[in-house]
């Protein structure tokens, strides 16, 4: 069965703490118009969360968040999964903090089973956020922390379900934590697509805050992503019985105006 699946990193570590509600709205036009049916986000902090633009309400028409209770000193779901209720139904689903590195507790794992209401099939859907700098600590950090996710992937899948995993994993397809998932039997759907991919990198420059009218201030795009697909630090993986049909990268201005990272998103089918 189809399926559309989504990873978005929403830069939610705003420095000096500007506003960003034209940057939630802008996520949320994005999100609202590809329609995932689950979709996993990273760097969600709590100022995303700001009841003056909480960005979780400007979806909440159609997306519900699988809501955790996170052990960072914020109480707070950085790597939030949400859901369409009208396509899927939640089943069991956690979460998991990664050890060493975590700078603020935004370092880690969600995840969720999900239930396609149209045909009645299962399948495991994890976000993740790895650790970020490219100090020789911060490397291995990361590939501890694919030594994490595929031990939780093991303790979790008992029923073998088909799996998706979203998230910034902050190294390049071709650097070792991402090889430790491919041994593990993850596919990265970006080369593996039946649709052949355009060449584009998954980040850009960070938006910049015009502040000409104090009373409508907005964020802007300075560039557009390159074409270094292999220097792509967002992916998206599949495991076991899934079919990509074709992997996107989100160039459209709201999101080049929302974020540093450009969402990804697939298609896919399950198979029974």
């Amino acid at each position: 069965m189809a399926i559309r699946v989504m990873s978005s990193n929403v830069w939610g570590n705003t420095p000096g703490g500007h506003i960003v509600a034209d940057r939630c709205s802008n996520l949320a036009v994005v999100f609202k118009r590809y329609k995932p049916t689950v979709l996993g986000c990273q760097e969600f902090s709590p100022l995303m969360r700001d009841s003056a633009h909480d960005l979780s309400k400007l979806i909440e028409d159609t997306y519900t968040e699988v809501i955790e209770k996170p052990e960072n000193h914020c109480q707070n779901n950085y790597t939030p999964i949400f859901y369409d209720r009208n396509k899927v139904t939640l089943g069991d689903h956690g979460y998991l903090y990664y050890s060493g590195l975590n700078d603020i507790g935004s370092k880690s794992a969600s995840w969720a089973v999900f239930t396609l209401k149209n045909c009645g099939l299962s399948f495991l859907f994890i976000n993740t956020h790895y650790y970020w700098t490219n100090d020789e600590p911060s490397r291995e950090a990361r590939i501890n922390n694919t030594k994490e996710l595929t031990a939780l992937f093991d303790k979790i899948n008992q029923r073998h379900l088909p799996t998706f995993v979203t998230g910034d994993f902050n190294c390049c397809p071709e650097e070792p934590p991402i090889i430790g998932l491919e041994e593990h039997g993850f596919k990265q759907a970006r080369f593996t697509a039946e649709e052949p991919v355009a060449p584009m990198r998954s980040c850009n420059d960070y938006p910049a805050l015009n502040q000409d009218d104090p009373d409508k201030p907005f964020w802007k795009y300075l560039s557009e992503p390159s074409d270094m697909i292999n220097e792509s630090i967002d992916h998206i993986f599949v495991h076991g019985n899934i079919t990509v049909k074709r992997f996107i990268t989100v160039t459209d201005k709201e999101s080049l105006n929302a974020s540093d990272h450009c969402p990804i998103y697939i298609d896919a089918e399950i198979k029974r």
